[in-house]
C-alpha cells in the first residue's frame, strides 16, 4: 500500500497514511468499505487515476447512501458505488 501513499499529493500523504488500512483491507477482502469519511474517499478517488486497483472498491457512506438496504440485499456489486465513479 506504499504505492497508494506515494501517489498522493504531498499535502495529502499524512491523511492517506492514517487511513490507508481502509483501502488495503478492502483490496485484500471483499473490496467494500463503509465509511462516513467523505474526505478520505475523495483522496482515494484522486489516487485512483494512478492506482487503478482502488477503482475496484465499492465505497458507501452509511449516512448519505442507502447502506442498510445495500447490505440487506447482500452488498451486491453496484457500479454506482465504485470508488472512482462517485
Amino acid at each position: 500500500m506504499n504505492k497508494i501513499v506515494e501517489c498522493a499529493f504531498l499535502q495529502d500523504q499524512a491523511q492517506i497514511k492514517k487511513d490507508v488500512h481502509l483501502a488495503a483491507t478492502a483490496l485484500k477482502s471483499d473490496k467494500r468499505v463503509l465509511s462516513c469519511d467523505d474526505k478520505i474517499r475523495k483522496h482515494f478517488q484522486k489516487i485512483g487515476a494512478t492506482v487503478k486497483e482502488l477503482c475496484e472498491i465499492l465505497w458507501l457512506n452509511p449516512i448519505n447512501m442507502p447502506a442498510a438496504k445495500w447490505i440487506f440485499d447482500g452488498a451486491p456489486n453496484d457500479s454506482e458505488y465504485l470508488l472512482c465513479s462517485q
